[in-house]
């Protein structure tokens, strides 16, 4: 039989498909690419450029918010560098009262008032920012939900003053509060050794004692004694409330709309509605209200201000210490010594800058820092250009030796200042050892060497040491003081002591020279440099421009380090803050305020 050789056809193969997936991923990424730098060209252009002033129409009302957001300047960083909105600060809202009062379209102004962070001080000056508004004969309407002294103390600038009817008032007079660490801190087996000069230098107090001593507890209800009295003659007379009554009404406590219209506080019980109608009569009008938001109608001018004459304004606020950071540890506003410095030298260079304004508002901190830009600023002063200090809410031990560097110091009447002291603190955790079972051995090649160490305790000539340091740094920071106001060492140390002053006895005693806020720390810098009118403001830190923004290390890490800080628990977060500042100053020397003071 025959085979059968013939060949079954085979189908034909096809080509292998070609994978999508790479030329979709390059796809993907130069999508990427392009939609990137589209937004990078965006984000330069409105960066870059940012906002533009509104023109204020006839018959205009500016609204301004006085809120928790309501601060000293401070230029933004991380994340706020992208997405803040024009922001305005308190010497942008006294800027823009005095632009208001000269523009013949703007009416009127209306305070929004909410709870707001402002210190006394600076809540002074808004006060006389609004008076000096009422002056040029415009009229100014403030109204609130949420009432403290601080408010109304703002509040009752204005010529009229409105309450939404179920208003929460909380006028009971100032208080202050201390918390005192030293119990939990031996049974946790940590103790803290204290060399402070001289004896109201109370800052370490809740460390070693339990309650206040004697001198903490007067020089604390002598200075709310001070604030409360400006409280009282400043609201009392806006008002024309007798100072005895309002005294009176504070004892029992003022609690609602009702009670503050009855003592005078306010003229009425209105809600936001009813407020605008009052408005429109102001205006003559019954159509709606030209209302213009204030960071629409203001906006500031923070980099690259033009003009031959300028004062220079460089703001220190926050805690003083050595290095270049430019914020703390959560985000908090700091005094480094290498940053300040930088801007001082800026304005002391640039011809354009005839005089110099510091703006404190500091508790003080490293005495190291302190000094090095106390002489800093001696030498832009001898070098010929004014410097004049602006104290804020508090301008304190190393906020005072900053400002006596100046040729001239102002200060509000609430204004805390004074606290000319050192303080120096050591943390010994021999006895938490021990509780925990643990042994440190130590090698060194010096008997002192572990003088720092919190392992052991100090032997009682270790302390004397210790002791005899912190001595030496008062002597000297009382010396140079009292060269800087021309009064004799001895007669001035009866004014230091670490004692705090507010600013109306500052000014009493000699410590400062007048009163006055920062506006008029301004024209007397520019009168000192023979400037008169025709000059322009120049603020430091200056807003950083879009690459250099695009080079923040710290884009995002601020904004998280600033919100976890906010949300710690006060008491503890001021006890670890603190324990950690002792053990890495490694017991040098600070100028630090006695206690930390909220009154509210």
């Amino acid at each position: 039989m025959e085979e059968n050789t013939q060949q079954v056809p085979q189908p034909k193969q096809r080509p292998p498909r070609k994978s999508m997936v790479l030329p979709l991923l390059l796809m993907g990424v130069f999508l990427f690419v392009i939609i990137g730098v589209v937004g990078v060209v965006v984000l330069f252009f409105s960066v870059g450029s940012g906002p533009k002033a509104v023109k204020a129409s006839k018959d205009s009302v500016i609204e301004i918010r006085v809120d928790a957001s309501l601060s000293e300047y401070q230029p933004p960083a991380g994340l706020e560098l992208l997405f803040q909105e024009n922001r305005l600060f308190l010497h942008d809202v006294l800027d823009l009262l005095k632009k208001a009062a000269d523009d013949d379209k703007v009416r009127g102004v209306l305070l929004r008032v909410e709870p707001t962070s402002l210190g006394w001080a600076q809540a002074q000056e808004l006060r006389d920012a609004l008076e000096r508004f009422n002056q040029s004969g415009k009229w100014s309407l403030a109204t609130g939900e949420i009432w403290t002294e601080k408010e109304i103390f703002i509040a009752t600038a204005c010529s009229e003053v409105y309450a939404a009817p179920e208003s929460i008032f909380m006028l009971d007079g100032l208080m202050s509060r201390t918390t005192f660490f030293k119990d939990a801190l031996d049974w946790a087996g940590i103790q803290v050794d204290v060399a402070a000069y001289k004896e109201y230098k109370n800052f370490a107090d809740p460390y070693r004692y339990s309650e206040m001593s004697r001198s903490h507890r007067e020089a604390i209800e002598v200075l709310m004694q001070g604030i409360n009295k400006e409280f009282i003659a400043q609201v009392s007379q806006s008002r024309n409330i007798d100072g005895t009554v309002l005294e009176a009404a504070l004892a029992k406590s003022i609690a609602s709309a009702a009670e503050a219209e009855e003592v005078g506080l306010i003229d009425g019980r209105r809600y936001f509605d009813e407020v605008e109608t009052t408005i429109k009569e102001h205006l003559g009008t019954d159509d709606p209200p030209k209302i213009l938001r204030a960071n629409r109608y203001y906006v500031p001018q923070r980099r690259n201000v033009s003009g031959r004459n300028q004062v220079a304004v460089i703001m220190a606020s926050g805690g003083i210490q050595s290095g270049g950071q430019e914020r703390g540890a959560f985000g908090d506003p700091i005094i480094s010594s290498d940053v300040f410095v930088r801007h001082l030298r800026a304005a002391r260079d640039d011809e354009r800058i005839k005089a110099i304004v510091v703006r404190i508002d500091s508790p003080g901190g490293s005495a190291l820092a302190s000094d090095v830009m106390w002489r800093e600023i001696r030498l832009v002063s001898q070098a010929g250009k004014p410097v004049v200090a602006s104290m804020g809410t508090v301008a304190a031990s190393g906020g005072y030796y900053m400002a006596m560097g100046c040729d001239e110091i102002y200060a509000l009447p609430t204004t805390i200042t004074g606290s000319i002291g050192v303080i120096s603190m050591r943390i010994g955790m021999e006895e938490l050892y021990k509780n925990l079972k643990l042994n440190v051995e130590v090698v060194k090649t010096a008997p002192l060497a572990d003088f720092y160490d919190p392992y052991r305790a100090l032997s009682d000539q270790e302390r004397q040491t210790f002791l005899n340091r912190t001595a030496e740094f008062y002597d000297s920071f009382v010396q140079k003081a009292a060269e800087s106001r021309g009064v004799p060492v001895d007669e001035f140390e009866t004014h230091a002591r670490g004692r705090v002053w507010t600013g109306a006895d500052a000014v009493r005693l000699g410590l400062i020279d007048k009163l006055g806020g920062l506006q008029q720390a301004i024209e007397r810098a520019a009168e000192l440099a023979g400037m008169e009118a025709g000059y322009r403001v120049r603020t430091f830190p200056e807003e950083r421009d879009f690459w250099d923004m695009m080079q923040d290390p710290d884009l995002v890490e601020s904004h998280q380090a600033q919100t976890v800080g906010q949300n710690l628990l006060p008491h503890y977060s001021r006890l670890l803050f603190d324990l950690m500042h002792t053990n890495e100053s490694k017991g040098l020397p600070v100028a630090l305020m006695p206690y930390e003071i909220v009154i509210e």
